[in-house]
């Protein structure tokens, strides 16, 4: 592994060149100021209706929040995390008049300018990318504990962690998928568990009870979907059948995220399916050296292969993580001369040297660059819904740094957190009395005055007292002298 090191950036790397990247890189922006980033970035002069991702956005304010060493978050970071708590204070709210049916966040946004509320490229109520927004919520809560934002974004986290298990319970044996529950179409998809554990985890250190029952359910689901045969974890259940697996789905982020999450530690387990993403989804190509989304050859296909590089990026990840868990040098294992590695690593560091956003895919292969409507895609499993277009990506763009940034320093991991993040020097931030953030736009502002003049009354409790009393005494001498 020391050979990769070459290849390693710092912090300080990551912040100027996302800080580089993002300067240019299309975003929804409401009138408060709070707003999210194109998950897609294309070659046309305009946006409108493209797909703008929680998830992605989450991640990202999760790795801006992971890198910083002031004591100040990043303003992107309350930027995107504004936007998304006032979407989840409207779930919460008056406003929201459709609870029975609506109770998480949707997986995108559609992109415009001015920001329309009502423009959703995506209405799935999705549980992964739910907890992923949760994780950078309570990354934030644990990172900055007292900030004035951290008592309401502690409540989104509590609220999400609640929602998934009083309102998606799948017989106490995990997490649906999607809400609303739909019968006859539930399941339980264990890359969701392996998000939703490393928030349990996350929400137990911020001491919220029911984040204890999630970890419960979730651990038990993903230990329970391991394939002692083949070395891999299954993709989840079967549709509406908690206990089943689904064995006929090869995807790959179950066995990197799992490892990243800490859901299940069992060394061997851990070896086995890493190796296994390596052995059936490797892309060795020079020009485009990575992971696959899923292992094409258990799919019947035998063509030129196409990198996924969200997914490269958590592989490499994975397996930094695995050497400073186990303190054992998973690379040489998998690759002896680490030429493959080599390729992987020096491909990415070229790109994110020069500035350059990670695109979601990367082929040599014409039959891709006529697809997805002329704009060039990698189709994995068959087509729809796992197309890549080959365009820059926000996801893979984090994911693909963090794996550089992860090679020498053990605290790159997404999913985890722990006092080591926060730098020796970090002074406490100013505890002010918490003010309402920037609210979501189809969301009423709601009032302050309460709280102003609670505020007033403890701050200057002794002034409160001589002025009531004065005013006591004036009224008596009113009334005795009438």
């Amino acid at each position: 592994m020391n050979d990769l090191k070459k290849y390693s950036i710092t912090t300080s790397d990551v912040k100027t060149y996302l800080d580089n990247v993002l300067s240019s890189w299309p975003k929804i922006q409401t009138q408060q100021n709070s707003g999210l980033y194109v998950t897609y970035t294309t070659d046309f002069n305009s946006y409108t209706g493209a797909r703008v991702d929680v998830y992605d956005n989450a991640l990202l304010a999760n790795c801006l929040i992971m890198i910083n060493n002031t004591d100040l978050p990043d303003p992107k970071v309350v930027y995107i995390l504004d936007f998304l708590y006032g979407a989840i204070d409207w779930l919460r709210g008056p406003s929201n008049t459709f609870k029975d049916t609506v109770k998480l966040i949707v997986a995108a946004y559609g992109y415009s300018n001015l920001y329309d509320p009502n423009m959703i490229a995506d209405g799935t109520q999705d549980v992964g990318n739910n907890s992923m927004v949760g994780i950078a919520f309570a990354k934030f809560c644990l990172r900055y504990p007292n900030h004035q934002k951290t008592p309401l974004y502690h409540e989104c986290v509590k609220y999400l962690i609640s929602t998934f298990v009083n309102n998606m319970s799948c017989d106490g044996k995990g997490i649906v998928g999607h809400y609303p529950l739909v019968s006859g179409q539930n399941y339980v998809s264990t890359e969701h568990m392996i998000d939703c554990y490393a928030l349990a985890v996350l929400g137990e250190n911020l001491k919220i009870s029911i984040a204890s029952i999630l970890k419960d359910w979730t651990q038990t689901f993903v230990k329970k979907a391991y394939d002692e045969q083949n070395f891999r974890y299954y993709i989840g259940s079967g549709t509406n059948a908690c206990d089943s697996l689904n064995s006929g789905e090869y995807p790959v982020d179950v066995n990197t995220w799992n490892m990243l999450s800490g859901v299940d530690d069992d060394k061997k387990r851990k070896f086995d399916s890493l190796k296994w993403v390596y052995d059936n989804a490797s892309v060795s190509s020079s020009t485009n050296p990575g992971i696959e989304f899923a292992a094409s050859k258990f799919y019947g296909y035998n063509g030129s292969k196409c990198s996924q590089y969200e997914n490269t990026g958590s592989f490499l990840c994975s397996l930094s993580q695995y050497n400073y868990k186990f303190n054992d040098d998973i690379y040489s294992k998998l690759n002896p001369d680490n030429k493959m590695f080599d390729m992987m690593y020096g491909f990415l560091y070229n790109k994110i040297t020069t500035n350059l956003p990670i695109k979601a895919a990367y082929s040599t292969s014409n039959k891709y660059r006529g697809g997805c409507d002329g704009k060039g895609c990698c189709s994995f499993i068959g087509g729809n819904p796992w197309q890549y277009n080959m365009v820059d990506h926000l996801g893979s763009t984090v994911y693909c740094t963090l794996a550089l940034l992860f090679l020498n320093n053990k605290n790159a991991n997404i999913y985890q957190f722990n006092n080591e993040q926060i730098p020796p020097t970090l002074t406490p931030t100013p505890t002010p009395h918490p003010t309402t953030p920037t609210p979501h736009p189809t969301t009423p502002i709601p009032t302050t005055f309460p709280t102003t003049v609670k505020t007033f009354i403890k701050k200057n409790s002794i002034l409160f007292i001589v002025l009531v009393s004065l005013i006591g005494l004036i009224i008596l001498y009113f009334l005795f002298k009438f």
